[in-house]
């Protein structure tokens, strides 16, 4: 999914991270709050998985599959660059006119 430039405008003045994931839950879009708090620019994180800034401890919970979880919020711990970790709350909601993307 190609994120038109507008769009990408419209993301990085969200207050939240926002993370664009596509059918197969991998990054095809950050905005700028999420570079902040993972640690990641955009490119680094194009085509990665949810994986990289999951601990381990939690894929079980679903954050990490393939095709992410669509019912309610899963809280847990993301992880930093510099392997620091913090709280976070992720939320998954289907976008885009075929609803194939999600945005985390």
């Amino acid at each position: 999914m190609v994120m038109p430039s507008e769009y990408h405008q419209l993301l990085d003045a969200a207050p939240d991270a926002m993370v664009i994931l596509d059918s197969q839950g991998r990054v095809t879009t950050l905005n700028s709050e999420a570079e902040r708090l993972f640690g990641w620019s955009e490119e680094e994180m194009l085509g990665q998985r949810l994986t990289r800034v999951i601990p381990a401890r939690f894929h079980d919970l679903g954050a990490s599959s393939e095709v992410p979880f669509t019912a309610g919020a899963l809280t847990c711990l993301a992880r930093r660059r510099d392997e620091g970790e913090f709280p976070v709350e992720l939320t998954c909601r289907p976008i885009g006119s075929n609803g194939n993307a999600a945005r985390w």
